[in-house]
């Protein structure tokens, strides 16, 4: 595209004036059903084991885990999400060594669970095994994880 063709783009887009929001449109879709759930007080928390297992899985790929952990409007979280939090807790306490300040291997992992790329793709996946093993490194040491316990 040549530098003319950008420019000519770049007016239209001013000739179409400040941008209008098209409320009918958002009426059109459904509300999602995590948003009736939550506004109901039904909430789907996924286990510890699993939270652990995908923080190793992205970390391994050089990423890192965002926890959606919502307080309650008197500012306190639930005991289930404390719950939740101090597993995961104790087991960076133990492991966090190969999770904290590491980077990525020359391979993330190996083993036959596949996981898309992209956001919330964990919830698609199937369940790691003992044969799909995540790679982290630090400082000369290459740890390796067991997804699963053999």
């Amino acid at each position: 595209m040549t530098v003319q063709e950008k420019l000519a783009q770049v007016q239209l887009v001013i000739d179409q004036g400040p941008y209008q929001d098209n409320w009918d449109s958002l009426t059109q879709h459904p509300i999602p059903r995590w948003y009736q759930d939550a506004k109901f007080g039904i909430f789907i928390f996924k286990s510890p084991v699993d939270l652990v297992c995908n923080l190793v899985d992205i970390v391994s790929k050089n990423g890192c885990l965002l926890l959606n952990v919502g307080p309650k409007a008197d500012g306190t979280i639930t005991q289930q999400e404390q719950e939740i939090l101090l597993e995961i807790g104790k087991w960076l306490k133990c492991n966090g060594e190969a999770i904290y300040g590491t980077t990525h291997w020359k391979i993330f992992g190996e083993g036959p669970t596949q996981i898309a790329s992209g956001a919330f793709t964990d919830v698609h996946r199937q369940a790691f095994t003992q044969e799909d093993i995540r790679f982290t490194y630090k400082n000369g040491i290459l740890y390796a994880f067991v997804m699963q316990y053999p």
